[in-house]
Formats: structure tokens, C-alpha cells, sequence
């Protein structure tokens, strides 16, 4: 606004933000209030003894889980997309700084030439502006973490709605994450929900599947005015899952060129977090994963063909504390100098860990976060820390529930044997303990995605308010308000 300082912008800027994030709060508990009352009539219907044959048939041609899923993936963006901070085109502008500016003009520049296109198709029937079309930008945005990507991001958005206009429900700027707190810090969906893509399974990833004709049908009717594609946190995509979304875009919108055919812009810092269990996204694929993931013949550098590159160079974050800024450039890079090396040195500490933890828990509002390179270090700290607190723990045992639904294949004594080798693997079992010990008060991370719109997703940390039969009362550090999570999330 119009006399404001850039730090006053930002604090409306975050207010705005909060807002949005208890709007969402109040739709997801519209949203389990309606799952309760539909469980009353499925019961009651139940009761009632009706059979299959007795009721509607609903049914879709295609799988109903996978659409559901679509739909929901949807309609949660396009919802999301409603309920972004409500800044004008000119406010964001004024608040990027040089580097960021250079960056969105290009970006502006080039939507701006294909509106214009647009509008001269839509009156003129020429083939020759038909054969004339815009290349898509395929752009890299790089930068370490400070430089403004994020709210390079927003500013990306609040151009394409300036330009376009969409209307309610309409995504025209499509913004997704390799992770559901990447996803929710840049307002997103993860990537592999909103396109549906294979994902990993016991360390080892899906081959490519196509979309059947329904749901390819439903998802293309809903992008089918799609101008741009955001794809941040990029260091954590693997070449297969860039060879994937190539594939799934061809698949919706019917064309052979890279990624559909639409503008795709990749943010992150490719010497941040690599891909699990996969090669980075600028990495050729094997032609072995090519052959038995994509089903194709020869091998191509997807990123190499298609990928200009941008930097970020300004970091907004560590200005005026150039010491720190050197230091994690040197371990960002991996080249660690002997100032950066004492520095480390000089902060090692003689005490135990739960006795340090205290003193900075005692020197600030927000508890502290230990990290640790071993998962055996992290339990054991965890455990350290429960025993600390005096008051009750609760153990929550897991209950495993075979879905035999889907295979002819009975659940025999080898399935079993199996499944018990994995009890003190959570990393195969989609993050849950055999075991949760809790206690009223202690810290805890969600460790699976149960809705991105509103925050509770996997890495997300909040403490424990209450523990039920059912259900795990917590209050998470960015949601003003506590959330319950159900028995099956736990």
C-alpha cells in the first residue's frame, strides 16, 4: 500500500497468509463433519439391509479411487488459487528486488506475447498464425535459500490471474512440489497428486502407467486452459519422475512436445536435498530404467534438451550477517574453509543433549529442532526426551488391516512373515511406528500428508494437547487452532 514500508508489506503480507490458512482450517473441519454424517446414512443404510443390487448404480467406467482422487486434487488448487494473499500485480512488483525484477520480466514479457497470440487466433482463422505459435518457456530458476524463489513464485501467479483474468475454479497457473511442505509453503499441491504420477514404493519406483480415458478426460477438462506450470523445490525430482511428467502431460493434452506443450519454470537450488532413491533431475536416465520404467529404446537428457538456465543471486534472507552466509555457502558447496570449520568447532557442546535442548528451549518462544544423521540417534533422543516429561505416556499399538479387495491372492503365513520384518521399518510402512509412545506436551512431526491445503502434511511439527480413543488432539506450530488426527493418519 501506498506509503507503507517493504517491512510492513511483508507483515500484511504474512497476516494474509494466517488468514488463508484458518479459512482452509474451517473448510477441513466442514469436510470431516460431512464424512461423519455420511458414515451415519452408509450405517443406517446398512441397517436397513439394503443390498448392492438394491441401490443406484453410481458407478464409474473407470477406477472410482482414481478419480476421486483427481477431483479432489483439483478442486483443492483451484481453492487454494481463491484464497492467495490479497496483494495486487503493482505491490508485488514494488517488492521485488533488482534480480527478482529482471527475472519476472522475462517471464512477463513472454506470457504477455502469448496472450496477444491468443487473442489474434481467437479473431483471426490464418494458418500462418496457427503455424507461428510462441515456443513455451522452459526455464531453471535458480538459487540458494533467501533469494526471494518463493515469493518470486506468488508474484509468477499474480501475473498469470493479471493477465488471464481465470474464472472461479479455473487453474490457469498450476504450482506443485516433490513434497507436501514444499507444496504448502509455495500454496501447491505435491506433484505427484495433482498429475498422478507412479511413486515409490519399498525404495523402488513404478513404471510409467497411463491415465485411462475418463479420468485423462476429466483432469484435461479441468487444465485445459493451463498456461504455466511452477514445479519448485526441483532438487528432489529425479529424471524419472521429469521423464514421468513429460509423459503425463503428453498423455492430457494430446501433443508430442515437452511437458504438453505449456510454459514450465523449475525453482529450487539443485545443490539443496537430492531425489530419494533417484538421480538427479539433471542426470540422463539409464537405459535400463528406460527400457523397463518408460518402456522406450534409447536414453535422452530430458533437462539438457529443454532447460535455460536463470540464478537468483540476492539473498534477502542473510543480509546483514555475512559470516553465516559464508558458512553455509562453503557446505553448500561441500567445500568447507577452516574459518567455516572453528566456527562449527566453537559451537560443540560438553553437556548431554537433553540438557541443552532445555537452555535453548529456555532462551526462546519456539522449542528448538535436534537433527540427527541416524534415524537410531533421532528414537533415542525421542525416548530421552518422553521420559522427561512428567506426566502419563500412552503407547498406541498399530493395527494392521489387510485389503484383500483387490487380488485373488490370499493373505497366507508367508504375507505375514513378511509383514513382520517390516514392524521396525517405518520407512517401508509409509512412516508408522508399530509402537507410538506419547505424552501430553511432547513434540511431535506428522510423518504422512493428510491435506497440503492447510498444512498438515509430512514434516509438519506441533505439540500434543490431548490423546483419545480414537483420535490425537495437536496443536501445530504454523495453524492457530488444534487439529484432531484420526486414528488411521496416526
Amino acid at each position: 500500500m501506498e506509503g507503507e514500508t517493504m517491512e510492513e508489506a511483508f507483515r500484511r503480507h504474512r497476516e494474509a497468509s494466517i488468514r488463508g490458512i484458518e479459512n482452509h482450517f474451517n473448510k477441513l473441519q466442514k469436510l470431516l463433519e460431512a464424512e461423519r454424517n455420511w458414515k451415519k446414512i452408509v450405517d443406517a443404510r446398512n441397517k436397513a439391509g439394503f443390498t448392492e443390487e438394491e441401490l443406484p448404480d453410481n458407478k464409474e467406467d473407470d477406477e472410482p479411487q482414481l478419480l476421486g482422487e483427481i477431483m479432489e486434487a483439483v478442486a483443492d488448487i483451484a481453492e487454494m488459487h481463491i484464497n492467495v494473499p490479497n496483494l495486487t500485480l503493482e505491490h508485488r512488483e514494488a517488492m521485488l528486488n533488482v534480480d527478482q525484477k529482471r527475472i519476472f520480466d522475462k517471464i512477463k514479457s513472454h506470457l504477455i506475447s502469448q496472450k496477444e497470440r491468443e487473442d489474434l487466433l481467437e479473431n483471426e482463422s490464418s494458418r500462418l498464425l496457427r503455424l507461428d505459435n510462441i515456443k513455451p518457456l522452459r526455464m531453471f530458476i535458480s538459487g540458494v535459500g533467501g533469494t526471494g524463489k518463493s515469493f518470486l513464485i506468488e508474484a509468477i501467479k499474480c501475473l498469470v490471474d493479471d493477465i488471464w483474468h481465470p474464472k472461479s475454479g479455473e487453474i490457469m497457473c498450476a504450482i506443485v512440489a516433490p513434497t507436501g511442505i514444499a507444496a504448502f509453503n509455495v500454496g501447491g499441491l505435491t506433484i505427484h497428486r495433482l498429475f498422478q504420477l507412479p511413486i515409490e514404493h519399498e525404495g523402488k519406483t513404478a513404471g510409467y502407467w497411463a491415465l485411462s480415458k475418463e479420468a485423462q478426460k476429466r483432469i484435461k477438462m479441468t487444465l485445459k486452459n493451463l498456461k504455466i506450470i511452477v514445479v519448485d523445490e526441483v532438487s528432489m525430482v529425479s529424471n524419472l519422475n521429469l521423464a514421468y511428467l513429460h509423459m503425463r502431460l503428453e498423455d492430457i493434452f494430446g501433443t508430442d512436445e515437452w511437458f504438453g506443450s505449456k510454459n514450465i519454470l523449475f525453482v529450487g537450488d539443485l545443490l539443496q536435498l537430492p531425489p530419494v532413491n533417484g538421480r538427479p533431475v539433471f542426470k540422463k536416465i539409464s537405459n535400463k530404467l528406460v527400457k523397463t520404467r518408460l518402456g522406450a529404446a534409447n536414453a535422452v537428457n530430458i533437462w539438457k534438451e529443454t532447460v535455460e538456465y536463470d540464478e537468483l543471486t540476492i539473498n534477502e534472507r542473510q543480509k546483514g550477517d555475512e559470516t553465516f552466509f559464508k558458512m553455509l555457502d562453503s557446505v553448500r558447496h561441500g567445500c568447507l574453509t577452516d574459518e567455516t570449520i572453528d566456527t562449527l568447532k566453537s559451537r560443540v557442546f560438553k553437556v548431554s543433549i537433553q540438557e541443552k535442548y532445555k537452555e535453548l528451549e529456555s532462551e526462546g518462544t519456539i522449542p528448538p529442532i535436534c537433527l540427527f544423521s541416524k534415524v537410531d540417534a533421532c528414537q533415542k533422543i525421542n525416548e530421552l526426551m518422553l521420559e522427561g516429561l512428567e506426566i502419563e505416556k500412552i503407547e498406541l499399538a498399530c493395527v494392521d488391516v489387510v485389503d484383500e479387495s483387490g487380488s485373488t491372492a490370499k493373505f497366507d503365513k508367508k504375507q505375514e512373515k513378511k509383514l513382520e520384518k517390516l514392524k521396525d521399518q517405518p520407512s517401508k510402512t509409509a512412516g508408522l511406528e508399530t509402537v507410538l509412545s506419547l505424552a501430553v506436551g511432547c513434540r511431535v512431526m506428522l510423518r504422512r500428508n493428510i491435506d497440503v491445503t492447510v498444512g498438515l502434511v509430512n514434516g509438519a511439527i506441533g505439540t500434543v494437547m490431548g490423546i483419545y480413543a480414537t483420535r490425537i488432539s495437536i496443536k501445530f506450530d504454523h495453524i492457530d487452532v488444534p487439529c484432531d488426527i484420526e486414528r488411521g493418519y496416526i
